[in-house]
């Protein structure tokens, strides 16, 4: 069975976070100290995400657990290691059969340009490539799919403590040859 939801993803062009990456690189020589803490810091993040899948004449709602792993290497910028794992399959309606989808795994390096706002509001960005793979299922099997694109999102963070923060993003994981991959996350971060 050919998947029917993705051939191939592909890449387009990067115009819309390369002018994110200035907005946010701009405002970053300006800023105070991030909420976050001071730049040499090791930090963690769960989060649960709630994926659109978009193409032509098929929309659906997968979900993920997102796990970031970070180093600061300036109070205004951070390099991530991102990446999703399936936790919830979705239904399609193709042919007249129901099958089952979701998005396995995207994974991803990443650059973090952030401003802190106040002493408890961090405002930051995300740019980065990752791979992404999808995987179709029905009554007689299952298909899987990957491909790369560059990612790019934007957030913020509000610091509980020096510790411990919550974190509210929307990122675009993967956008290709008419195929979507984007959704939001609610996680908590840990800095070490």
């Amino acid at each position: 069975m050919k998947n029917p939801l993705s051939t191939s993803l592909r890449c387009r062009g990067a115009g819309l976070g390369l002018a994110l990456a200035a907005a946010l690189a701009t405002g970053a020589v300006q800023a105070q100290t991030s909420p976050q803490g001071d730049a040499g810091a090791f930090y963690a993040e769960i989060g649960y995400t709630g994926l659109t899948y978009k193409e032509p004449d098929v929309k659906t709602h997968p979900a993920d657990v997102r796990l970031i792993g970070g180093y600061e290497v300036h109070p205004n910028m951070a390099v991530e290691f991102v990446g999703l794992v399936g936790t919830k399959d979705s239904k399609v309606n193709l042919f007249g059969e129901s099958l089952k989808f979701k998005v396995d795994s995207v994974w991803g390096l990443f650059l973090k340009p952030k401003v802190a706002v106040t002493p408890e509001v961090e405002l930051f960005g995300r740019l980065g490539y990752a791979r992404t793979k999808t995987k179709i299922s029905g009554d007689i099997g299952s298909v899987s799919d990957s491909g790369n694109s560059f990612a790019y999102g934007v957030g913020a963070a509000y610091a509980i403590n020096k510790r411990v923060s919550l974190n509210l993003d929307y990122m675009s994981y993967y956008n290709r040859d008419d195929i979507r991959i984007q959704g939001p996350t609610l996680g908590l971060g840990i800095k070490f």
